[in-house]
This record gives structure tokens, C-alpha cells and sequence, in this order.
């Protein structure tokens, strides 16, 4: 009998140290950030991936020919400099022309013709997508995390 208990406060004490939970999901996080850049020679693009904390850079001739893939790992801080920037940013609130928002489902984002930046945020909640067109300015705190991302990746 002395063995059973002490079998079963073994048992429980392994099983109470055990602290998985399932991750629910956050429909305000993050999920990808893409910033594309067209100009008269060459289309770029910088596509964030949360899941994976990847970086996919590709550049693109005005044909649409591939000139460049590359695919790098970046690291979690570098991620929350983003994350972070556009959360003071406050991007969800932000009244600007330059705005639309496809609140359907991730990935859902219709391409974007002619415009000479696009900034789009991806979360659970809906995608938000900044450009910059004709006389259409990005706003200028999305603009300001917009050109540092050529700068640092």
C-alpha cells in the first residue's frame, strides 16, 4: 500500500509539471508583412513571415523576370522592431486614403496594380494594405518603418 501512494504522488507531481497548452490564436497578431517597391526598372519585394521567421527578398525586372530570390532567417527581435513599429504606429486606426482593408480571411489581399509602394499587414483580424500611388501618400508613420526595412534587411 506504502508503494501505491507513493506511485501516485509521482504520478500526479509528473503530470502537474507538465505545463503545455495549446496556443489559441490572436487575432491581433501578426502573421505577415509585405513591402513592395515598383519602380521604372525593377519591382522588389520584402515578404515577413511570423511563423517561421523568414525574410523572402525578391526582385523582379520590369518584364516580371526573377533577377533575385533570397530566403533568410531573421531573428525574433528583428521581427518585434517591425511589429513594434507598426503598432506605434497604431495601424489599425490610421484615416488615410492610402488605406483599404480585406477583413475576409489571411492571404485573401487582391494584387495592386500600379502603385509605386504597397505596404500590406496580415493578422487574423484582416489584412490592411498602405500604398503609395500617383498623388496617394503612405501615412507617415507606416512610411517611416516602410523605408527602414531596404535599410535593414
Amino acid at each position: 500500500m506504502r508503494y501505491f501512494w507513493i506511485t501516485v504522488l509521482i504520478v500526479l507531481s509528473v503530470g502537474c509539471a507538465r505545463r503545455e497548452h495549446i496556443a489559441t490564436p490572436n487575432p491581433d497578431e501578426i502573421s505577415t508583412i509585405t513591402y513592395r517597391v515598383n519602380s521604372q526598372q525593377f519591382s522588389q519585394q520584402w515578404l515577413f513571415t511570423n511563423n517561421d521567421l523568414t525574410l523572402r527578398y525578391t526582385k523582379r525586372n520590369k518584364r516580371g523576370v526573377l533577377v533575385s530570390n533570397q530566403v533568410k532567417k531573421v531573428t525574433p527581435n528583428d521581427f518585434n522592431w517591425l511589429v513594434t513599429g507598426l503598432e506605434n504606429a497604431d495601424y489599425k486606426k490610421i484615416n488615410s486614403p492610402s488605406r483599404w482593408v480585406n477583413s475576409s480571411f489571411v492571404g485573401g489581399q487582391r494584387a495592386i496594380s500600379g502603385a509605386a509602394e504597397v505596404f500590406s499587414v496580415e493578422s487574423l483580424g484582416g489584412t490592411h494594405t498602405f500604398q503609395r500611388k500617383g498623388n496617394i501618400r503612405l501615412p507617415p508613420a507606416i512610411e517611416k518603418v516602410a523605408h527602414q526595412i531596404p535599410v535593414l534587411f
